[in-house]
């Protein structure tokens, strides 16, 4: 257990010093590296005996329960400043703890950019031919001339996913240390889960007209569904996975599109299969084979013809649970599998990262027994930004 005595020391010495060397101590407890320490290690009770003032001067463990209960005379020169600033970031450890902790591989995927409008803007920008020409040009003739067009995906509002992280006079008084860090990993936990069934609902097509882009045909934006059978882009088909070939089947449809102003179809420099628990075995099993059989009367055993195309499957049950919660049949969503360039496709558009803020409002923390509070809080809003690389395929 970490003495807080020792700790105020240094504060006193250099505030500043202290709560940044506190931080990167915490950091490192985190990332598992030497000399890391753990927000477990610490008291709250024994922090706020030595970081709650009097005069500049810790209370003491004699006063602590004067001063959560508000009975300290000298109430204009008490301080929980420091106790407010060094609690913050145990807590936010502790929160963080939680926040790494879910199995979310979307999240840890898919790409970050940052906000900068409530409904962010992505530019791509593209070098359409004029008159069809290609980029060749003779001896002594003048290069063609070419025009540059800035293209653009717009995302839906974000969205704020937090919750409140109140230290009550209870918890100084019992020093109930562990439920405070146990709420605030649970508080971090549910945030990335937040945020990952956000970018599953996303990525799965849950989420209607998410695909909001303007693109050198068109004259104005156009907001559409992410899987089209029809239209813009085709990128849904009736495709069951049961070998190699449902894997050619996607990359055919993806030939099938064009990049908006010009003949060009996407091109796949990543490949992802983003499947359900249901079909984990199935999908390990199609690329992991060393060999495949085709035929019937003759059969001719191959190498199989995926092993170098450097397919990473991605399992995940929100998968199957979003679309179940979304009114998909169950044994549609437990069949039905995603495929393409997942980091092409999408972004996440983050307003402001995962961040532990204290509540100043003492009036109002007061009135319910609370001496400090802090709020956790992840602002963000999955965008689709390449919609032709990203195949769904449904059992029928």
């Amino acid at each position: 257990m970490i003495r807080a005595k020792e700790v105020f020391k240094h504060f006193k010495a250099n505030n500043k010093q202290c709560l940044i060397d506190i931080q990167e101590a915490l950091d490192r407890g985190l990332n598992g590296k030497p000399g890391g320490i753990k927000p477990d290690e610490f008291s709250i009770r024994d922090l706020a005996a030595h970081f709650v003032t009097v005069n500049g001067e810790p209370i003491g463990h004699e006063l602590v329960e004067d001063w959560a209960s508000g009975r300290l005379i000298e109430a204009d020169v008490v301080s929980s400043s420091a106790f407010s600033a060094i609690t913050q970031r145990v807590v936010y450890a502790a929160v963080l703890e939680g926040y790494q902790y879910p199995d979310a591989p979307l999240s840890r995927l898919v790409r970050t950019v940052q906000a900068r409008s409530r409904d962010t803007r992505i530019l791509n920008f593209t070098l359409p031919l004029a008159d069809g020409k290609s980029l060749e040009y003779a001896e002594g003739q003048d290069k063609p001339a070419v025009g540059l067009m800035t293209e653009y995906v717009k995302s839906l509002p974000p969205v704020k996913r937090g919750a409140r992280i109140p230290i009550t006079r209870e918890t100084v008084l019992f020093d109930e240390t562990g439920q405070v860090l146990e709420a605030a990993r649970r508080l971090g936990e549910s945030i990335a889960l937040e945020k990952e069934r956000a970018l599953t609902q996303y990525v799965t097509g849950l989420v209607s007209s998410c695909v909001i882009e303007k693109r050198k045909t068109d004259s104005s934006e156009v907001a559409s569904n992410l899987f089209l059978t029809t239209g813009r882009w085709v990128n849904e088909q009736a495709n069951p996975m049961t070998d190699w070939t449902d894997f050619d089947d996607c990359e055919n449809l993806v030939l099938q599109n064009t990049i908006p102003g010009s003949a060009m179809p996407p091109m796949l420099t990543n490949r992802f299969v983003l499947v359900p628990p249901q079909l984990r075995s199935t999908v390990n099993r199609i690329l992991n084979a060393t060999e495949v059989r085709t035929g019937t009367s003759n059969i001719v055993a191959s190498a199989n013809p995926l092993a170098n195309m450097g397919i990473q499957p991605i399992v995940s049950p929100l998968v199957w649970s979003e679309q179940v919660a979304a009114g998909v049949a169950s044994a549609t969503a437990a069949a039905t599998w995603f495929y393409g360039d997942l980091l092409q496709a999408m972004r996440y558009v983050q307003v402001w990262p995962l961040e532990v803020t204290e509540n100043r409002d003492d009036v109002a923390l007061r009135r319910a027994d609370i001496l400090v509070e802090f709020q956790a809080t992840e602002s963000g809003v999955p965008v689709v930004v390449e919609p032709r690389v990203w195949i769904k395929n449904t059992p029928s």
